[in-house]
């Protein structure tokens, strides 16, 4: 009976108003959260998805953009090679792109120099005539001449001239995988003297910083013809 009665007096308390509207009000309030945040997740993952097909659908296009491209630029070499070494006697590139056989020079500009290096022909007006003092002339492969390259493009069209992907990884991968096989030999060698391989340190250190050319620089190797090859630099670290 002393339950019962305390049950009893448990539920008029809480019919009262000043109870019964403020626990009325919560629940409305809480009912009334969840179904807003349920909405926000629904609205959010709609949301993530179509970004997310958006951008596949961006970077399709821009892929096909820059494949489309390149192959117009390789096509313009191509044709720009055979036309000027050919036989008979060549006119001017202008008489190309008059006729539309070469790409907008908003996309890229053609020029042609002798072996001395003096411009002979140009699509766009050269800025120097002379290009055999350039800095690309004069330490060919001992010299910064990177550029943004799309791997994928590459990759493309490898494919489809039938070569297969040996390997993609990043530079600080390729050196560091290439350097644990020599035990780093080639950086403490004995001929070298003690400046000579810290600086060799120093500058293997830059080439594989994660933050800097390791990471930003990759290695794309493609082969034809042969079984596959396995190279050390695209074992993992």
């Amino acid at each position: 009976m002393l339950v019962l009665d305390t049950f009893r007096r448990g539920l008029n308390r809480v019919a009262e108003p000043a109870v019964l509207f403020p626990v009325i009000a919560i629940l409305l309030l809480t009912a009334i959260w969840g179904s807003t945040r349920g909405l926000i997740k629904l609205k959010h993952s709609d949301a993530e998805h179509a970004a997310s097909a958006s951008s596949r659908e961006l970077l399709g296009t821009y892929d096909a953009q820059v494949s489309r491209a390149l192959h117009e630029i390789d096509q313009s070499l191509i044709l720009v090679k055979y036309w000027h070494e050919g036989d008979r006697k060549h006119g001017s590139l202008a008489e190309l792109k008059d006729q539309g056989l070469l790409p907008p020079d908003l996309l890229f500009g053609v020029t042609i120099a002798d072996r001395q290096g003096i411009i002979t022909d140009s699509t766009r007006a050269p800025q120097k005539q002379d290009v055999a003092s350039e800095d690309y002339f004069r330490a060919p492969g001992r010299q910064d001449l990177t550029a943004h390259v799309n791997f994928t493009a590459i990759d493309l069209w490898g494919r489809r001239g039938g070569l297969v992907r040996t390997g993609f990884t990043s530079q600080t991968n390729f050196l560091l995988a290439l350097a644990r096989v020599s035990n780093f030999e080639d950086l403490q060698s004995d001929d070298m003297s003690q400046d000579q391989q810290t600086r060799a340190r120093l500058l293997f250190k830059t080439l594989i910083n994660p933050e800097g050319m390791g990471e930003t620089f990759r290695v794309l190797i493609q082969h034809k013809g042969v079984d596959a090859p396995k190279l050390s630099g695209f074992d993992p670290l």
